[in-house]
């Protein structure tokens, strides 16, 4: 990943993370599995305000992500290789794993709710830009070990689910929008980009990533000296991803580069070099190439953007303020480092939750 950049769509600056139901930093509960003889189900998994979330929910949602070979990579590679989909024991799952899956499902639920009480449109468009952002969300880091795409792991999903996440994802974009008074509509978006002119306009923007100042200032200077700026870049850029592109970051909104970036790359006059900018432990060279107004689907993000950080307490609150309750067998409704969640429940191995859907009951997947 462009250390440089982060981009809108990506699932690790938001509630998004919570699409791979199993969290970087959970603790292992591989012990803790979904099966025993001795356990008995409620009718439901769970209530928000009242409506079920069946069990069936449940145990579709577990099915799909076990039978998405990519999906069940993210899951198990996001905590380094410590927690897997599973349980201890042959067709169970991993008690952490459902419960961060029914966690999900709540909060789906309350914030379904919520864009249902705002009467907020949620059509083509937004559901398009939902999909997409999934896709994105879904598409392994740069070095990971998963061999698949974002598209391909949303894909696999059963439909059910898919559409639950996909579902959820619009209303937080829904919910993002209204903070700045739009909508996800080709109007909506269009009447933003009309009163927000400088957020909607893309940079084209390339990049030059040094050790040291002595180095940028070297190669600003070989650079107004008639040295082309993509042959500098290809030669000692440390940023890999954009040196082999001759630097080129690409036509990106002001909000997608990294603080203070964004800022420097926004005053930055077409054409002109930088001047040396120091950004973490490295030095740059920056320039832009031309001003294009954004399209609709990058448009939309920086609506998205711009509502994200209100939307996300609106968000919190929304799921804080839901009247749920849980089967035990699953754990309990606890609020965890701040943000309310289904805590896996504690106690002796193979002895919790049997679960008559479970995968290996049907394939290898198990024990």
């Amino acid at each position: 990943m462009n250390r440089l950049a982060w981009h809108p769509d990506c699932p690790y600056h938001r509630l998004t993370v919570r699409r791979i139901p199993v969290l970087v930093g959970v603790a292992l509960v591989a012990a803790l599995a979904l099966g025993a003889c001795d356990a008995q189900f409620t009718p439901y998994a769970a209530r928000v305000d009242g409506a079920a979330v069946s069990q069936s929910t449940l145990d579709a949602a577990l099915d799909s992500v076990a039978a998405d070979p990519g999906y069940r990579c993210l899951v198990e590679s996001a905590s380094g290789g410590a927690t897997s989909v599973v349980g201890v024991a042959r067709g169970t799952y991993n008690a952490t794993f459902a419960a961060d899956a029914l966690s999900l499902l709540i909060e789906a639920d309350a914030i379904h709710v919520a864009v249902g009480r705002f009467r907020l449109a949620e059509g083509p468009v937004a559901m398009g830009l939902a999909e997409s952002e999934m896709e994105s969300d879904f598409t392994p880091q740069s070095g990971s070990t998963c061999q698949t795409t974002g598209g391909e792991v949303l894909a696999a999903l059963s439909g059910g689910f898919r559409s639950a996440l996909v579902q959820l994802q619009a209303d937080e974009d829904a919910l993002a929008a209204r903070v700045v008074g739009a909508s996800l509509s080709n109007a909506g978006i269009a009447n933003y980009e009309r009163h927000h002119r400088a957020a909607t306009t893309l940079d084209c923007t390339w990049a030059i990533e040094l050790a040291s100042q002595t180095k940028a200032e070297q190669f600003a200077t070989a650079i107004y000296g008639g040295v082309a700026f993509a042959k500098i870049a290809r030669k000692n850029s440390l940023d890999a991803s954009s040196a082999s592109k001759g630097g080129y970051l690409g036509c990106i909104l002001p909000s997608d580069l990294t603080s203070p970036l964004g800022g420097v790359v926004r005053r930055l006059p077409v054409g002109k070099l930088s001047s040396p900018v120091h950004f973490q432990k490295y030095w740059l060279l920056l320039k832009v190439t031309r001003r294009p107004v954004a399209p609709l689907k990058q448009a939309a993000a920086a609506v998205i953007n711009a509502g994200r950080t209100a939307a996300a307490k609106q968000l919190s609150a929304i799921v804080g303020a839901a009247h749920v309750s849980v089967d035990p067998t699953y754990g309990t409704w606890a609020k965890v480092s701040g943000t309310w969640e289904v805590r896996a429940p504690a106690g002796p191995p193979v002895d919790l939750v049997p679960n008559p859907a479970a995968v290996g009951a049907k394939s290898a997947l198990g024990g």
